[in-house]
């Protein structure tokens, strides 16, 4: 395509880094940032500082018009702030993850690895190959009607074909489903989609297929496209146009369609993936251990990395029984994978079946970790003995310096609201070293705040919070340029959930709104913030979710527990702690010794539920001190 790749003279340019970038013979050299400095300047002149991150891109009409902000008035008459990132400005997300590498002469670096323990395949597509893949399949699907602005579902598993499609659409909107039928994918999808892409393995085959239904044989389509030399060129879009809709919260009720946008989503990633993951360009490798269908999929397996012009690996399997518990560890020594990302409960499966980590200290001592530097966490709370414990593996086995880190978004926000920033001032130069002091890790805490998000924690008055406290977070509004503005076809819902509850900081010197989400704590000793995470309970009027898990620390005879809600009378939920042992042995009923007082919990006693011993935490909050004076009593747990 022959439009230009420059952005306007209002973006920033090298000359306008801050004093501490200075310059010398070899270049740019760099005098460290602090997390904190580049954080700062993304909330106090974010005009600057994004048009910044925005020059960085492939604009076809570059924006002049960082961020306008406004009041939306919806049919209810509801009127809400609103704001809208680099408006005026034309972009193909495409463009960015795929032929501006090609272009660059970067064809040949390697864009793709996809490891399949499930099929036994594996193979590795050159930013070159997937050029032509995508384009091909983009040729086809404008053959079959898809055109710019229509929904398709994508529905896939992890294979190349799934990232080749969502490329390929890009002109058209793709929501992606993580459910178990394509019956259900179909009919979660409340805005009905015209086009249906189901792209299957070729090993599975559909027979009998009813092309007057729709229904076409993909692999023949392509072959027949590639050998008519059919193919299609990436379709600029606006920069506030849908770049795909992902659905969250829908497994209890109605689904939300979250809308992300293209502009503001290359940019925010295309920062993120550098500045808080350490993956900076061709060379480098990054393993997200997660599905596309999750935001954590589809932004930092799919998005992020390809924008960078690095290597993503895709990785169809489980962290055990494909084969075993070293599989993680088998691919980063086969990759040589830069960063991982997965959740906590993986690395507890891992945990469970390698429980003296033989297979992470197998391919340890043979180095085959070392260039592994950084082991992030996310999708839940990170309970501090397995960050401890990785920590501890990653300072003996892999890179020096190697850090776990433990980060918080959710779908909402397309991208890492609090965290360690693994190259904080690549920021506000991309040519700068790329090593430098970061924040210490502290097991319990999931960092601080990150470029675009102004997190804060404050009482139902609006009052900031001290330090050790209870409160409420709150999010400043604009939010980042990942983050989402609206809900598909639902502006009434999106106001009703999110736009409600404004609260304006009687603390904060700041002439901006906040908007109010879930329960959260301050941590005094580094002023980190406490990670929130699903799975709230509320009891006896207060609502509790890891107070219960980080409380009730697993003894020696435990391998895992859960902690559920029950009814108890009038006052709410009773904590049910699912005790699983590991053995039999265990199994017997027991005193729970040291555990019997939980702060404000009266624990009772182990008792045997089949292969799963179950224990109630009765009471409500109160004083840890009156919960020792009475002492804890037992029951049964019914």
């Amino acid at each position: 395509m022959s439009a230009s790749g420059s952005v306007s003279s209002s973006l920033l340019t090298e000359t306008d880094i801050p004093s501490r970038i200075s310059r010398g013979k070899a270049g740019i050299h760099n005098v460290p940032l602090s997390q904190d400095e580049v954080h700062a300047q993304s909330l106090s002149d974010p005009q600057s500082f994004w048009a910044k991150q925005a020059s960085y891109l492939h604009w076809h009409k570059p924006p002049t018009r960082i961020l306008a902000e406004k009041t939306k008035t919806l049919r209810s008459g509801a009127e809400h702030k609103d704001w809208e990132w680099f408006g005026d400005g034309e972009i193909s997300t495409c463009y960015n993850c795929v032929d501006r590498h090609v272009l660059a002469g970067n064809g040949g670096e390697t864009a793709i690895i996809w490891d399949s323990p499930v099929t036994g395949c594996k193979d590795k597509i050159s930013y070159t190959e997937l050029l032509r893949e995508v384009e091909v399949f983009a040729g086809v699907l404008r053959e079959e009607g898809v055109k710019r602005g229509d929904v398709v579902l994508v529905y896939m598993p992890m294979i190349p074909a799934a990232l080749i499609a969502s490329c390929g659409i890009d002109g058209a909107k793709p929501p992606l489903s993580y459910r178990p039928f394509v019956t259900e994918a179909i009919a979660l999808s409340s805005h009905k989609p015209r086009k249906t892409i189901i792209w299957q393995r070729e090993q599975l085959r559909w027979e009998n297929l009813n092309a007057e239904n729709g229904e076409r044989n993909w692999q023949r389509l392509l072959k027949s496209a590639g050998s008519r030399g059919v193919k299609a060129e990436c379709v600029p879009v606006k920069s506030t146009d849908g770049l795909y809709i992902i659905y969250t919260s829908g497994t209890t009720g109605l689904p939300k369609g979250v809308l992300r946008e293209a502009g503001g989503n290359a940019v925010g990633l295309n920062l993120s993936i550098g500045y808080v993951f350490g993956i900076h360009g061709p060379g480098d490798v990054i393993f997200c251990a997660s599905d596309i269908g999750w935001v954590v999929g589809h932004s930092y397996i799919l998005y992020a990395p390809l924008l960078a012009g690095a290597t993503t690996v895709l990785f169809e399997g489980k962290p055990v029984g494909t084969p075993n518990a070293g599989t993680f560890w088998r691919i980063v020594d086969e990759y040589k994978v830069n960063t991982v990302f997965t959740a906590p409960t993986a690395l507890r499966a891992i945990r469970r079946d390698d429980s003296e980590n033989k297979l992470f200290k197998e391919v340890g001592e043979r180095g085959g970790l070392k260039t592994l530097r950084a082991l992030f966490l996310a999708g839940e709370r990170s309970e501090p003995s397995i960050i401890t414990m990785y920590q501890e593996l990653l300072a003996k086995y892999a890179a020096k310096g190697a850090t776990v880190i433990d980060h918080w978004w959710s779908s909402e926000s397309g991208s890492p609201m609090t965290g360690i920033a693994l190259s904080p001032h690549s920021a506000l130069s991309r040519t700068a070293h790329r090593t430098g002091p970061i924040i210490p890790a502290k097991p319990g805490s999931a960092g601080k705040p990150l470029p675009g998000f102004d997190v804060r924690i404050v009482d139902d008055s609006g009052n900031e919070v001290p330090c050790d406290t209870m409160g409420n977070i709150v999010l400043g509004i604009p939010l980042a340029p990942t983050g989402f503005r609206t809900l598909w076809e639902d502006e009434e819902r999106f106001y009703k959930g999110y736009m409600k509850r404004p609260i304006d900081l009687a603390q904060a010197q700041l002439n901006k709104q906040f908007q109010h989400i879930p329960l959260e704590k301050y941590d005094p000793e580094d002023e980190e913030w406490e990670d929130a995470k699903e799975g709230i309970e509320r009891v006896v009027g207060e609502w509790i979710s890891w107070v219960v898990e980080r409380k009730v620390n697993l003894p020696a005879t435990i391998e895992d527990e859960g902690v559920v809600e029950v009814a108890r009378g009038k006052g709410g939920r009773t904590p049910l702690v699912n005790d699983a042992p590991r053995d039999l042995a265990h199994r017997r009923a027991q005193p729970i010794g040291d555990r019997e007082t939980l702060d404000a919990f009266d624990a009772g006693t182990l008792l045997e539920a089949s292969a799963a011993v179950v224990r109630t935490l009765e009471g409500g909050f109160g004083a840890e001190d009156e919960n020792a004076r009475r002492g804890a009593r037992e029951r049964d747990a019914g």
